[in-house]
């Protein structure tokens, strides 16, 4: 990467926040704290209260089409004896997604639980706090889906904050501010993108239920986009000390994202490499996992070893 200095031409249009500009007091940081806590602690919940249901759900064999059993990830008594054949137990097959989504979730929720304690008073790493207490959830959908119905506003609630609180963080990182100012455009894509999915993923006006091809290029493009963001404010706009601080969670979400990107565009074109209860799944989710657990990982290492918002 090109680690010249920003100009000043540069820095004049991205002059980034100051300490105190960032900062909340008084009874908005009590607010949004409290808020803050709520939608992590309600995120805890419903990944434990889904794990009991989603291992009986994968107890059961599926008897619906193959499209719905790959959508709410469940096999057929033919994967079953596949798999098996393979050296893969029931039990296995059952419990080995819930290991890769709590090693995952635990690791969000760590460095999540770190920023809300040590700066819980400055809007960035709050942001970025939300963002990964909120993260098991949205990307557990098949997780939260075996839940009773009652439980589905509330899951595609938290969703949708995450998502969008997800997008947010990566465009404003780290100085609160967009970079490049149209890239507040990509924040309105994702607003619709998730709403509609989200709140009516079914109804014939939703596009992206309609064209599926559609949907997956979006949320393929929204992804790309923040990659792209962040390596643009990595290379032109950040100073030295930012590059400094920053290069952790930079390179961390490049490598873990730019890797998960390809094997989404591999999905989306060959949905059939990836069906359920194929030994490919099986190690495209762990590979997919292990990608994923970069983003709080190098952004966890990024506070503690180079003293981020210190």
């Amino acid at each position: 990467m090109n680690h010249s200095t920003a100009s000043p031409s540069q820095a004049s249009r991205f002059e980034p926040c100051s300490e105190t500009e960032a900062r909340m007091s008084g009874f908005w940081l009590v607010l949004v704290r409290l808020v803050c806590l709520t939608l992590g602690v309600l995120s805890v919940g419903l990944f434990v209260a889904s794990i009991l249901s989603y291992i009986a759900n994968h107890y059961l064999f599926c008897t619906a089409t193959a499209a719905a059993c790959y959508a709410h990830g469940q096999l057929t008594s033919g994967d079953v004896r596949w798999l098996q054949e393979l050296g893969l137990s029931r039990d296995f097959i059952a419990l080995y997604p819930i290991v890769l989504d709590s090693i995952l979730s635990l690791g969000n929720w760590l460095v999540a639980a770190l920023l809300f304690w040590r700066k819980s008073d400055d809007r960035v790493p709050l942001l970025a706090a939300v963002t990964l207490a909120l993260f098991p959830i949205v990307l557990n959908y098949g997780l939260t889906s075996t839940l009773p119905s009652p439980w589905w506003f509330l899951a595609n609630v938290l969703s949708f904050v995450g998502s969008l609180s997800f997008i947010l963080f990566f465009l404003v990182f780290p100085s609160g501010h967009f970079v490049p100012s149209f890239t507040r455009w990509i924040l309105v894509v994702a607003l619709l993108y998730w709403g509609l999915n989200e709140f009516f993923p079914f109804p014939s006006f939703n596009p992206f239920y309609r064209f599926q091809l559609l949907n997956g290029l979006t949320y393929l493009g929204l992804v790309a986009s923040v990659v792209v963001a962040q390596i643009y404010r990595y290379q032109h706009v950040s100073t030295r000390v930012e590059r400094q601080q920053t290069k952790w969670v930079v390179y961390g979400m490049s490598l873990g994202w730019g890797g998960y990107l390809v094997l989404f565009t591999i999905a989306l074109f060959f949905p059939s490499l990836f069906s359920t209860g194929s030994l490919i799944s099986v190690i495209k989710s762990t590979a997919v996992y292990g990608l994923l657990l970069f983003t709080p990982l190098s952004l966890g290492f990024a506070i503690l070893r180079s003293r981020l918002w210190d």
